[in-house]
C-alpha cells in the first residue's frame, strides 16, 4: 500500500496534459510500479492509457479519479497513514482495499477529533 500511495501522490503532483509517460518511485522497479498502476486503474483510482505490449500491459497514468482523490485525501497525512498501517497489521497479511479505506477514515476521524 505504501507504493500505491506514493504513486497516487506522484500522479497528483503531475496531473493534466503534461503528465509524464512513466512514473518512477525510488526503491521500486519499473515492473512493480507498472503492476501497481494497473491495480490502481482497475480499482478506479486513476485514469490511464492501457497499452498492450508483447511483454504485457503497460499503464500510463493521466490523472486521479474522484475515488483516487478521496483515498489520497484520507491517506495524505503521515500520522493518519502510519496509524492505518499499524491497525492493518492486526489483520496480518494483505487486507481488502475497502478495509484499508475504512481504517483510513477511522484514523482520519480520530486525528481530527471527530471519532
Amino acid at each position: 500500500m505504501d507504493l500505491a500511495r506514493s504513486i497516487l501522490l506522484e500522479i497528483e503532483a503531475h496531473e493534466g496534459p503534461n503528465a509524464p509517460s512513466s512514473i518512477e518511485i525510488e526503491g521500486y522497479t519499473k515492473e512493480e510500479v507498472n503492476y501497481h498502476l494497473g491495480l490502481l486503474y482497475n480499482a478506479g483510482f486513476i485514469d490511464a492509457h492501457e497499452m498492450n505490449m508483447a511483454r504485457g500491459t503497460r499503464y500510463i497514468a493521466k490523472n486521479l479519479t474522484w475515488e483516487g482523490h478521496e483515498f489520497l485525501d484520507a491517506a495524505r497525512n503521515e500520522t493518519v497513514w502510519n496509524n492505518t498501517k499499524e491497525a492493518a497489521k492486526q489483520y496480518g497479511g494483505s487486507i481488502p482495499l475497502e478495509l484499508i479505506k475504512g481504517l483510513l477514515m477511522k484514523a482520519a476521524s480520530s486525528y481530527l477529533g471527530l471519532g
